[in-house]
């Protein structure tokens, strides 16, 4: 019995955490697309906090990043030779397409 207790004394802050984790992180998805040929841009870094929440979009210009700050949200996007751009994300289910 005091064995029962001890296990649910310790496992009490995980199981009130866990719900709260999940529950606040935010999975952003998207494509980034060169705005003039409408073509699908390899290799671009995106993030939220940088060093922390960031992404690099795949050879077919897209990419998933997961985000634990309250919406609205601020997506920086950035290319070597491209313009750096902001795009407000209110709404992470739908599909985000960012045009550099």
């Amino acid at each position: 019995m005091i064995l029962k207790c001890v296990i649910g004394m310790l496992l009490l802050p995980v199981m009130l955490l866990q719900p709260d984790t999940v529950k606040n992180s935010y999975t952003l998805n998207g494509i980034v697309v060169d705005k003039v040929s409408g073509k699908p841009l390899p290799d671009i870094y995106l993030y939220t906090v940088k060093g922390e929440e960031e992404a690099i979009t795949n050879q077919r210009g897209e990419f998933k990043l997961i985000t634990w700050k309250k919406l609205p949200v601020v997506l920086h996007v950035r290319n070597v030779g491209k313009e750096y751009i902001q795009v407000k994300v209110t709404d992470p289910s739908e599909k985000i397409v960012v045009k550099l």
